[in-house]
């Protein structure tokens, strides 16, 4: 008997962690879904999570001093974006 599918959800998949990441798990044959997306629309996770079994969320906006200069930029991602996460992974169960 083969392993079943995993489906996987890596928020922040083009940073510096889904960048290492994924390329691994791609290489695994029974790991599937790839969809592009922004945690700031809380309509697209929804959809995204959708019959996903394992959620890693690695979204955020991690250089400060550009922050300094655009802070409302990383609420939306940081604080919102995270919130959203949280709250698609609830309703997608």
């Amino acid at each position: 008997m083969g392993r079943a599918i995993a489906r996987i959800l890596i928020t922040g998949g083009t940073g510096s962690f889904g960048a290492a990441a994924v390329p691994r798990l791609l290489d695994d044959p029974n790991i599937e879904r790839i969809i592009v997306g922004d945690v700031r629309d809380r309509s697209r996770l929804e959809m995204a999570m959708h019959g996903v079994d394992t959620v890693i969320h690695a979204a955020a906006l991690k250089i400060v001093p550009k922050g300094e200069f655009d802070p409302s930029e990383f609420v939306k991602t940081n604080i919102l974006g995270s919130d959203n996460v949280i709250h698609a992974a609830l309703s997608a169960g």
